[in-house]
């Protein structure tokens, strides 16, 4: 399903060391009763188990038109269904928030009809004066209006909203946004616009007529087999869908497109965007038809659907989602040819794809089983990044999927297969995807790379079109391998948590032994008290490399290897294979040889990190930081470039030159953003001018960014002077940088330039540009200034509809709030303490409006 996206506010968000001792989602209470203590577990979420099917939908007929004022779907939907496996006299259809106007039904049973229908505004129910065996089929017809914006909603982590059709500027009002129309499904939305049995393992095939203005272009699953000009001004396009698949798969999109072919593959390829982004369409969308033929390749099972389209639209309410043969993305993605040298787009693509296969093709038999869809979608950007980029740069992705896993383990820690959850936007968690694509990495392990893929090509032959459960795909690679992997999907699927493992390391040199004595937190709530490990060992000697093994099951254990020459290091997990949170007390001199000798990313990366905690007090570790800035890889550079603040004075000139050239030289947009800022902030503009001059002609708009920043410390007014003129770029990571400066100028006359922003920018942007605009409010020190800004503000968080998103943005809020406190009452100032006040009023609002317990919980 949808790219999932968060943020991790630091300031807001528990920080500290990952512990597997957490092992439930939600902290007890605890009650005091006179010196009696009872603590009490929150209660379990409901058990969620799969429907029972006693309806097969086999095809799904709709005609479409709209009502751009109402903001409603005028439909017409023939459903062809039969019994899957007893005989049945009612049906149950999902159908919310509908005006239903007629029903009707037909068979080759003699004289069947429907006898009766009820709804309840949710679920329309149909009764037939006949039982119908399994070999009977029927038609059912239903004429209906969808009122999506009438549907009470959810809300969850990746996908926003529920309501799953969505009208975006239906009256042309808005100068700033196209109008358009689509859908988001998952995970049961889309039976907000047409009847169906909204359940992932239901599968169908579909045809959908689609009337809309003739200016519109119209998108669907599957082709388009025609389009009708109807004579007043709007076309019908006739989409259609030959294979089966889920109903939340099922997408519209309608708005004026400019349509991009590709070619490189042996099915269609387009894409649509808006018609200003039509020259960067294939950069938008780069590496498409090569996604397509090495996923293939890959699997061992060619693409299996008939088109790939790929769609931006407005205000999408998740990262992007996997409809078959038609994915839709946010407009984040949607970057002229510079604007992505700063960041491109091939992950959420790889991630969308690989749903085709895993989502699309097999699909979760339910949401509880997400794992299926969304661990192996988080996972096939690693798959394209080893094969197109190399084993390091795959790494790097897989190692930010461990991380942003362990962020949430920090307050919950769940089972990836899960029966209890409170509702199925629950399921759609990290741990459905950062977490699950760190575990087929170690399934991949466990099995090497013959068995593990032809043990997915089997499973997705066997199972096409149909909904599974994780098991299944248990018994696939067992079937292909022979191997028995019950206890890892015990430890990895069935349990919670991970395993955090602390390693000590005693060297006796006159045996040529050494000693590994490992300890494990304990799960006691798990299947097993403890996971299961079979971690690699390399014993590093002047010598060369032992290659050991080890298996920890248990709370402690002691392993004894020997070696001969000079012991250089002991390495457990080289290859960073496993998701476990380690802390590893090693010599100094090991982590230095790791850094500087280690061939794979994740045991570098954690080496340098190690080598500089003591950068302050230690000039090893300085020398070891300043090294880091000539890496090859260029997160560890920017990790380098992120301590050279703590080991300045030391080498000073030195580091100067470095990053000199670093800013002029390095092919890393990131690396030349941070080395330029690190130059900009610790050393004196006098002797960068030239440096300034050069970047403000940089390809990268971050960088260029820097070096507007950079010459407004340099000369403020010239600063100013040059950032207007930038105003009005296609760059939102140029405006925020606009943003920035302003609000440290104080410049008073910027109100209208972030009002402007504000109502143009998305939301993952937002909350860094508020930030920017409270800190301007704080330097402006204009009481009616502050004033115009708190409703607008306040307003803005109530409009916003991610969690994470209103988070910072209160965030921001108490910010302002936390500036007039501390002016009002030193100075005995009555105007700020009345602007408090209205601050004040302005959170109690915001949070007598919320209602997400994640937000909540900090306040």
């Amino acid at each position: 399903m949808r790219y999932l996206f968060f943020t991790l506010f630091i300031s807001l968000i528990l920080v500290g060391c990952k512990s597997s001792d957490i092992t439930t989602s939600e902290p007890t209470r605890e009650i005091f009763l006179d010196t009696l203590e009872v603590s009490l577990e929150p209660p379990l979420p409901p058990i969620q188990l799969a429907n029972n099917r006693t309806f097969d939908l086999l095809h799904t007929k709709l005609e479409v038109s709209f009502n751009f004022e109402q903001q409603h779907l005028l439909g017409k939907a023939s459903l062809t269904l039969k019994p899957y496996f007893y005989s049945q006299k009612t049906l149950q259809l999902d159908a919310q928030t509908f005006d239903i106007h007629n029903v009707s039904a037909s068979s080759s049973i003699p004289e069947f009809k429907l006898d009766t229908f009820s709804y309840d505004g949710k679920t329309l129910n149909l009764i037939f004066n006949k039982s119908l065996s399994k070999s009977d089929s029927i038609i059912v017809y239903i004429d209906y209006t969808a009122k999506p914006n009438e549907s009470p909603q959810k809300g969850g982590a990746a996908i926003r909203e529920d309501k799953g059709l969505y009208f975006i500027d239906p009256l042309d009002t808005d100068p700033n946004k196209p109008t358009q129309i689509w859908t988001q499904g998952e995970p049961e939305a889309n039976s907000n616009w047409f009847p169906t049995i909204d359940d992932p393992q239901e599968k169908c095939t579909q045809e959908i007529e689609i009337t809309a203005p003739n200016r519109f272009k119209t998108l669907s699953n599957g082709g388009l087999e025609f389009s009708t000009l109807n004579g007043d001004g709007t076309r019908t396009d006739y989409w259609s869908q030959n294979k089966p698949h889920s109903p939340y798969l099922f997408m519209m999109a309608v708005g004026e497109f400019a349509v991009v072919e590709d070619f490189g593959y042996d099915v269609p390829i387009n894409y649509f965007v808006e018609p200003k982004y039509e020259e960067d369409a294939k950069a938008i969308f780069k590496y498409t038809p090569e996604m397509l033929k090495f996923f293939s390749n890959k699997l061992g099972l060619k693409y299996p659907w008939q088109k790939f389209d790929q769609v931006i639209v407005r205000d999408y309410v998740s990262g992007a989602m996997e409809n078959t043969t038609a994915v839709i993305f946010g407009e984040f993605v949607q970057k002229t040819k510079r604007e992505l040298i700063d960041g491109d787009n091939q992950d959420i693509v790889a991630h969308e794809m690989f749903h085709h296969w895993f989502g699309d093709l097999v699909t979760c038999e339910d949401w509880g089983n997400l794992t299926i869809n969304e661990s192996f979608a988080t996972y096939g950007p690693y798959l394209w990044r080893e094969y197109k980029h190399g084993r390091q740069d795959a790494d790097r992705y897989l190692l930010n999927n461990k991380n942003s896993y362990f962020e949430e383990a920090l307050f919950k820690q769940e089972t990836l297969v899960r029966k209890r959850y409170e509702q199925p936007l629950a399921m759609f968690d990290r741990h459905s995807y950062s977490k699950g694509s760190a575990v087929l990495h170690m399934l991949r392990n466990e099995l090497g790379d013959d068995a593990f893929f032809k043990g997915l090509q089997y499973f997705l032959e066997t199972h096409q079109h149909t909904g599974v459960e994780a098991v299944e795909l248990r018994l696939a690679l067992e079937e292909v391998s022979g191997k028995n992997l019950q206890l890892f999907f015990d430890n990895w699927y069935y349990s919670a948590g991970h395993p955090a493992v602390e390693a000590f390391y005693f060297v006796n040199d006159s045996s040529n032994t050494v000693n590994v004595e490992l300890t494990q937190d304990k799960h006691p709530k798990n299947i097993y008290p403890y996971f299961n490990l079979n971690v690699d060992v390399w014993i590093v000697t002047d010598n060369g490399i032992n290659k050991e093994k080890l298996t920890f099951f248990e709370e402690e254990k002691s392993y004894q290897f020997n070696f001969e020459g000079e012991l250089q290091n002991v390495i457990l997990d080289p290859k960073g294979v496993y998701l476990i949170d380690w802390n590893d007390n090693k010599p100094f001199s090991w982590w230095e040889h790791q850094y500087k000798n280690h061939p794979y990313f994740e045991q570098r990366l954690r080496a340098f990190e190690k080598l500089s905690l003591n950068v302050e007090n230690d000039s090893s570790s300085k020398d070891l930081v300043i090294m880091g800035l000539t890496d090859s890889i260029p997160q560890i550079q920017q990790k380098a470039i992120m301590q050279l603040p703590f080991v300045l004075p030391y080498q000073s000139e030195k580091i100067k030159a470095t990053c000199i050239q670093l800013t002029k030289n390095s092919s890393s947009p990131a690396v030349r953003q941070a080395s330029l800022k690190f130059l900009v902030n610790n050393f004196s503009s006098n002797g960068l001018q030239s440096l300034l001059q050069e970047k403000l002609s940089d390809s990268s708009y971050a960088v260029l960014g820097e070096a507007l920043i950079g010459v407004y410390k340099l000369n403020p007014q010239m600063g100013i002077v040059l950032a207007e003129e930038y105003e009005e770029s296609e760059s939102i990571t140029l405006k925020l940088k606009l943003a920035e400066m302003y609000a440290e100028s104080g410049t008073a006359d910027k109100m209208s330039f972030f009002k402007s922003q504000l109502e143009n920018i998305s939301s993952g942007s937002r909350n860094t540009l508020v930030r920017s605009w409270v800190k301007w409010c704080g330097n402006v020190n204009q009481d009616q200034i502050t004033l115009q800004v708190v409703p607008i503000i306040e307003q803005t968080i109530l409009n916003e509809t991610t969690w994470w998103n209103r988070l910072s943005l209160i965030e921001s809020q108490y910010q302002l709030l936390s500036f007039y406190l501390e002016e009002s009452p030193e100075n005995g100032n009555d105007t700020k303490a009345m602007v408090a006040s209205e601050i004040s009023k302005s959170i109690s609002r915001i949070l007598d409006a919320e209602t997400n317990p994640q937000v909540l919980r900090y306040f």
